[in-house]
């Protein structure tokens, strides 16, 4: 649907980081200012069929 722009909405629900080198808005900070990579060995799925073997993948 095409809106004119004066009825264009948003609506922010929440913020937050959600990422493979942090959970939170200052673990994710702090491990891109220290230069901390969250790409490693893939773990969620086996990986010798794929044509990649290293992924970011949040951990729980």
């Amino acid at each position: 649907m095409n809106y004119p722009e004066s009825q264009r909405r948003f609506v922010i629900t929440g913020m937050g980081v959600m990422a493979p080198n942090g959970q939170s808005l200052a673990a994710f900070w702090e491990s891109i200012r220290s230069a901390h990579s969250a790409a490693g060995p893939m773990t969620r799925f086996p990986a010798e069929d794929s044509p990649v073997s290293a992924a970011s993948e949040r951990r729980l």
